[in-house]
């Protein structure tokens, strides 16, 4: 009886030990994963609002991607609805850096931290360049090119006003500097699509969960074993829910390893 005891005190210290610390007290810093899922559901939220949340959801497109080769990726949001603009985001300080963009298309290239917007709206184009210091996203050079006049009509092409960096410029110096700040044939875009719908961006971010190929196999033997010896029920009531929740592979065969020392 002293043996079943001690075996079944060992048994839910290994459970506990096993566990990700998040599910037995707060964590005391997020991960990058874990903070982009937080910031994507609440901008959403918040953006979008409650009328609109599901039509929002089916047209947002995420996309991941890693300007400065860290190994911690940017995030780059792009809500279908002008109005709600776009978000350029980075991870750092153990939060979820923001930079928001009005209009463009993103482009970046990959090792020199360097990302570039271009977009218009109203007969106002603007190409912005923002570097990634320290964390965060912020604008290194910047163009505007103004096609209309002071009531809003269009005005011939060789009316257009063109400013970089609120300096007025001709056209032939505003594409110089825009080609010196950044080079497009080295840029790399999104994808086609846009990227990740919301509902996967949310699952590539979610690092709890097993593939449900491993998970599979991985149970189909766990049940073989159990079966054959008889102790199923105990798993099945109290090892198996601790599994899914946790999403930790060698937690139930560890637990069952330590049942059969009994």
């Amino acid at each position: 009886m002293r043996k079943r005891l001690l075996s079944w005190v060992l048994l839910f210290a290994l459970a506990l030990s096993l566990l990700p610390m998040g599910t037995l007290a707060a964590e005391e810093t997020q991960s990058w994963q874990e903070a982009y899922r937080e910031y994507i559901q609440s901008d959403l939220e918040n953006t979008a609002g409650s009328g609109y949340l599901d039509g929002a959801k089916e047209e947002t497109r995420y996309f991941l991607f890693d300007v400065n080769e860290d190994s911690i990726p940017e995030l780059w949001i792009n809500y279908s609805t002008s109005a709600y603009g776009k978000r350029l985001c980075s991870y750092a300080n153990r939060q979820v850096q923001v930079q928001n963009v009005a209009y463009g298309e993103l482009s970046y290239i990959p090792g020199q931290s360097l990302v570039f917007t271009s977009g218009g709206h109203m007969g106002y184009f603007w190409d912005t360049v923002y570097h990634l210091e320290n964390g965060n996203f912020k604008i290194a050079e910047e163009g505007l090119i103004k096609i209309v006049d002071n009531n809003g009509y269009e005005v011939s092409e060789n009316e257009y006003r063109y400013t970089w960096n609120n300096q007025v410029v001709d056209k032939s110096t505003y594409e110089s500097k825009l080609g010196a700040a950044f080079d497009t044939l080295q840029a790399v875009n999104p994808p086609q699509d846009g990227g990740l719908t919301y509902q996967e961006v949310l699952n590539a971010l979610n690092t709890s969960k097993t593939p449900p190929e491993t998970l599979y196999r991985q149970m189909i033997n766990i049940r073989q074993v159990l079966t054959k010896s008889g102790q199923y029920r105990n798993f099945q009531r109290i090892i198996w829910p601790m599994y899914v929740d946790t999403g930790q592979n060698m937690l139930a065969m560890h637990l069952w390893i330590l049942m059969e020392m009994a």
